[in-house]
């Protein structure tokens, strides 16, 4: 019995063996006639590729375990801090200075400004008051636009009043020598006081300017025009005054 097992198992190797050399011999033929019988596709097709699982239900577990955010919940702002250098805080401090404006450098002198006075017997007479003059360049133009504003309440207080018709306006000034040319506005030519407020508006312009020891004449202009005379009373202003073209002087 033992031979006989013996002898079926070398049998059965022996077989094993032989068709592995067969196999091993036309192994190139095999693997031709299953690629041209589509034999391996079949298989590769049939077998069932599993997706990935999606668990659905982890995600739905997770969503619910967040927090829910409120609507109406703000946004924090976000801060923003900006580094400014040396050189940066010195252009912005030039900058600054640069829009300031420029500080106009005022003059103050003291002049005498001529407003009239109605004495108890009526009559008209001039009487200066000590006015502090500021001005920039011209103060013989400052004093001249004062004594057109009028007195002040103290001066009016006392008594002095000015003769220049209201709304008159100095549009030019200049001096030529010892002469001053004063350009006044159309206002100028009339008074409704008559002659008297005439020869009064002009001593008051006369003596003002004359205060200035370079000033010695004073030519009126109307509109930058030369006119022969002022108001329909016709008081001559041809030509330059002085105060000795006034016969009254002042009290």
């Amino acid at each position: 019995m033992k031979k006989k097992s013996s002898i079926g198992c070398l049998f059965w190797i022996a077989l094993v063996l032989l068709v592995i050399v067969i196999f091993l011999f036309n192994r190139k033929n095999i693997e031709n006639i299953l690629q041209k019988t589509h034999f391996l596709d079949s298989i590769t097709k049939n077998e069932k590729v599993k997706p990935p699982e999606v668990s659905i239900k982890k995600e739905a577990e997770t969503r619910k375990k967040e927090p829910k955010k409120p609507v109406n919940e703000k946004k924090k702002k976000e801060e923003i801090t900006i580094t400014v250098t040396p050189r940066q805080k010195e252009q912005q401090k030039n900058s600054s200075t640069s829009i300031k404006p420029k500080k106009k450098n005022y003059k103050i002198r003291k002049a005498r400004v001529f407003f009239a006075l109605v004495n108890k017997s009526g009559q008209i007479q001039l009487k200066g008051e000590i006015k502090d003059i500021k001005y920039i360049d011209s103060p013989l133009q400052k004093t001249i636009e004062t004594l057109l504003h009028g007195p002040d309440t103290a001066e009016i207080n006392h008594g002095l009043i000015s003769l220049i018709p209201k709304n008159t306006k100095l549009l030019n000034i200049y001096v030529k020598n010892d002469t001053a040319y004063l350009d006044f506005t159309e206002n100028f030519r009339f008074n409704s006081v008559g002659v008297e407020g005439l020869k009064t508006q002009l001593k008051q312009i006369v003596y003002t300017a004359t205060e200035y020891s370079n000033i010695k004449k004073v030519q009126i202009l109307i509109n930058g025009k030369h006119v022969e005379y002022l108001g329909p009373e016709g008081v001559y202003v041809g030509k330059p005054l002085t105060r000795e073209s006034f016969q009254n002087n002042p009290g």
